[in-house]
């Protein structure tokens, strides 16, 4: 009789979208982790991003049947995470999700997303109903917020609507290259 849990991942809902594991130096952790991440995904829409680790974190990786990609050397957590959506704009795919082999997000909330600090992010309801709440770091501040327009072709997002229903922010918003300059670059280049 065995021990693992059921798979409950929806096979039609991540089959355009990739899971993208950043690792670096996580020997302890990494088989344990992606044991448990195979009840949530399909391997095949899984690839750990190896970052340059000098540990056995890669061959576990890889002896455990994930698709791995090799940084040469430690370039960071932003090129790790670059690496990666670049690997799902090769495959055509629609979204990516990013975790770290470390565990610190388990594969139980993945249904909640993780936007950090700086993150220009947004999204779309294509239902009657949605409910969105968010967790915060800090008490909101909004002489730091901003808006960028959301059909901006600057862009490039295919969003599936054409004539959405905005706040009157972000009906106003200026195009990205009226606010580039309140960015931070979160992810640098791979050099």
């Amino acid at each position: 009789m065995s021990d693992a849990a059921p798979k409950t991942f929806d096979a039609a809902a991540v089959r355009d979208g990739l899971l993208i594991v950043a690792n670096y130096n996580q020997e302890q952790e990494i088989g344990a982790y992606l044991a448990r991440v195979d009840h949530y995904f399909p391997k095949q829409q899984i690839v750990v991003i190896d970052d340059g680790s000098t540990d056995a974190s890669p061959e576990i990786a890889e002896s455990a049947g994930f698709e791995l990609i090799r940084h040469p050397r430690n370039l960071g957590i932003g090129a790790a995470i670059r690496t990666g959506i670049n690997e799902a704009r090769r495959r055509g795919l629609q979204w990516v999700l990013i975790s770290s082999s470390n565990g610190k997000i388990r594969p139980e909330d993945f249904r909640q997303v993780y936007a950090p600090p700086g993150l220009v992010h947004a999204f779309v309801v294509l239902s009657e109903v949605a409910q969105v709440e968010y967790k915060c770091t800090d008490f909101y501040h909004p002489e730091s917020a901003f808006s960028i327009a959301w059909n901006d072709p600057e862009l490039g997002i295919p969003w599936p609507v054409d004539e959405p229903t905005l706040s009157p922010k972000d009906a106003a918003a200026p195009p990205l290259s009226e606010v580039q300059g309140l960015l931070i670059d979160y992810l640098p280049e791979t050099r």
